[in-house]
């Protein structure tokens, strides 16, 4: 198992063909999926967000080009 931490975002939204995000809306946590991480996404990726949906930036996602994007 690999962890990251918040600076090497890119990294792993790069490696991953499933990303899960599960995060509390705090100052720290806005946008923290930005159109910058969701850019080094693969194509092929699956993007499911289960928590607050400031932490995403749903604007990049929905232009995104992803295999599946899945938000609550």
């Amino acid at each position: 198992m690999q962890v990251y931490t918040p600076d090497k975002l890119n990294d792993l939204m790069a490696e991953s063909d499933y990303v899960v995000a599960a995060l509390p809306h705090t100052d720290k946590t806005e946008k923290l999926v930005s159109s910058e991480a969701i850019s080094h996404m693969k194509k092929t990726a699956v993007f499911i967000n289960i928590g607050r949906g400031q932490t995403v930036d749903e604007e990049a996602l929905v232009k995104g080009e992803l295999l599946l994007v899945c938000t609550l």
